[in-house]
């Protein structure tokens, strides 16, 4: 079970409010931090006033790093939904791919009246509701490079980009929710990754819950019946390998190649031996970067562990006895001798990999070690040939 916490912020709370709840919420491992999206109090003063439930999330998304973020529900009718798609697709790439969109017709007049917001009648809003779930999954499906077109009665869209594109994909999560008991179950079945129903007893709850099944097996047999297949299986297998061969050592043994370049800038002192690793700028392929913050994280990790292999981690043994079998003695970089890292990630697709991923915590520890060491006999003039470097090792003593 995955635990997730709600607000609604039109009651009255500021933005440093709701980060202060997000950020806790995070520390104390909870999955999701969910708002409303509403303009208007619904009892009481409702001070400070409202806040704009997208530009929230935004914030929050540079402000956090592990939680997902969404909204429960944002209305059709406070934006067009091209607009909408692009929004959204940008606060995911803000947050790493964390964010998740709930859409509905929206039901409060009384903010609508208040800020000047068109409310049509129930039946148009459901209708808007629909064309907007179509058009937004359609902007964030298209192929790249391709365009999208809608002809529908309330929006009209002619060859749009379809850009910018979410980090995840297809799409983020999308949650439909209410109690209608025919158009809200088929939108749900046809859009929806989740179906939510607030503030109803458990009977509703129940009776709610068998209408979106229902209207989801409606859906997979109207799609069989198609020929397209509502749910498909499948499978990526890594291609052939050869043996090297035994005279030449040439052939293909490997399933993937990874492609990773680092420079490092080094501080020596030539008296004392210390090494004082200042930067290193690197460039790695990683295929696609489905999460880009944890495909960050993984390259600087991979780093660390290549810096300390340069200038710090060696274990040391006598007569088959390791000497430093604890962190104490055995020498790991901490944050303290992490340099600055200029850091380029490229996503040049590998045709072979599922969504063309490349590797991304390894090969960091591979290039980076020889990376530092070749700044400290740049520096030095030295020919040093193994690693760790030690001090003794540019002092020649």
């Amino acid at each position: 079970m995955k635990v997730r916490i709600f607000v609604e912020p039109q009651q009255g709370a500021d933005y440093q409010q709701l980060l202060a709840v997000a950020q806790q919420a995070e520390a104390c491992g909870f999955d999701a931090f969910f708002r409303s999206d509403h303009y208007l109090t619904m009892g009481g003063d409702g001070l400070p006033g409202p806040t704009d439930a997208w530009v929230t999330l935004a914030g929050l998304a540079r402000e956090t790093s592990r939680i997902r973020l969404g909204t429960l529900v944002s209305s059709s009718t406070f934006r067009w939904p091209g607009i909408l798609a692009v929004t959204v697709a940008q606060v995911d790439a803000m947050s790493g791919g964390r964010i998740e969109l709930g859409l509905g017709t929206g039901w409060y007049e009384g903010e609508h009246t208040a800020y000047g917001i068109p409310f049509p009648p129930l039946g148009e809003r459901f209708e808007r509701l629909e064309e907007q779930l179509s058009i937004i999954t359609g902007l964030w499906d298209t192929p790249a490079g391709g365009t999208y077109s809608y002809a529908g009665q309330h929006y009209q869209l002619v060859e749009s980009p379809a850009l910018p594109k979410p980090v995840q994909r297809p799409h983020p999560p999308v949650i439909v929710g209410g109690g209608g008991a025919t158009r809200t179950p088929r939108l749900a079945a046809t859009f929806a990754d989740e179906f939510n129903l607030a503030f109803h007893g458990v009977a509703e709850t129940e009776a709610q819950f068998v209408r979106v099944r229902a209207a989801c097996e409606q859906v997979r047999e109207q799609a069989a019946r198609s020929g397209l297949p509502a749910e498909a299986t499948v499978e990526w297998h890594h291609r052939p390998t050869q043996t090297l061969d035994p005279e030449t050592g040439q052939g293909n043994a490997h399933v993937q190649f990874a492609f990773a370049a680092h420079r490092a800038v080094v501080d020596v002192d030539t008296e004392l031996g210390l090494v004082k690793v200042v930067e290193i700028a690197t460039a790695q392929d990683v295929g696609k970067a489905m999460n880009p913050q944890a495909v960050e994280g993984q390259i600087h990790g991979g780093i660390a562990q290549g810096l300390g292999l340069a200038v710090m981690e060696e274990i040391q043994v006598t007569d088959g006895v390791v000497r430093n079998p604890s962190f104490t003695d055995y020498l790991i970089p901490t944050i303290l001798d992490m340099p600055p890292v200029r850091l380029d990630v490229l996503e040049l697709a590998d045709p072979h990999a599922p969504y063309g991923l490349r590797g991304i915590g390894e090969p960091p520890t591979i290039s980076s070690t020889p990376a530092v060491v070749a700044a400290i006999r740049a520096a030095t003039g030295l020919d040093l040939t193994r690693v760790p470097v030690r001090p003794e090792h540019i002092t020649r003593t």
